[in-house]
């Protein structure tokens, strides 16, 4: 028999529309997806012995991280698990100031030695952003101001990385690591170049870039 509270979400559960139910179930199929390759990922670097390239282990958190953040932003599934809209709230802000730290680190194994100074200045900005932006969450302290400065750093980052990998570089073929970050990034990138827009209020529509996120961890 079920308990009054399970009564309750189930009259929630039915208030969202077959179209919501519909692009939940497809944001959850690759959330589920990224999850497996995040946690194959980080496997794989942890039972390989004696080694110094920690690229797989940074693929492996940076996807596992955007996949829990689908999961947090699925009304519907919040709503069958009985989910706080509040709590989910908070922890997919806090997953959204961090997670670019992981990528950094990867660019980081990758990037020639030339880039590594701009690397590090990027990942030392996020490094100072990303507490204070989670502080000013939980405080509920000028949250406008900080997703608009979070978007504007994305955006900028991408622009950058994408400058010193199509316009920047040595002549000649892109060695083989840096071709198989260059598709990720811009297919991604777009798709994340589109989401921080909608965020800004610049377009309208749905938040897709999980679609375009599939690439990079593929990618690799």
């Amino acid at each position: 028999m079920l308990q009054p509270a399970s009564l309750v979400n189930l009259a929630a559960i039915t208030t969202f529309s077959n179209a919501e139910w519909r692009w939940t179930i497809f944001a959850v199929g690759i959330g589920a997806i990224l999850l497996t390759i995040g946690f194959i990922a980080v496997r794989i670097f942890l039972f390989r012995k004696q080694t110094t390239d920690r690229t797989l282990l940074y693929l492996g958190i940076y996807v596992i991280l955007y996949a829990v953040r689908i999961f947090l932003r699925e009304s519907p599934l919040l709503s069958v698990f009985s989910i706080s809209p509040a709590v989910a709230g908070h922890i997919i802000r806090a997953i959204t100031f961090t997670f670019a730290l992981p990528l950094l680190f990867l660019f980081l194994e990758v990037v020639q030695t030339r880039w590594r100074r701009v690397i590090l200045w990027m990942l030392g900005v996020r490094l100072v952003f990303a507490p204070f932006a989670i502080l000013f969450d939980l405080l509920g302290v000028a949250r406008r101001a900080v997703d608009i400065s979070n978007s504007l750093l994305v955006l900028a980052s991408w622009i950058l990385l994408n400058f010193f990998l199509f316009v920047f570089r040595p002549p000649g073929r892109f060695p083989l690591e840096l071709r198989v970050v260059a598709v990720g990034l811009v297919v991604d990138g777009l798709f994340v170049l589109h989401a921080n827009l909608v965020g800004l209020g610049v377009l309208r529509g749905r938040d897709v870039e999980p679609i375009g996120f599939l690439t990079f961890p593929i990618a690799h």
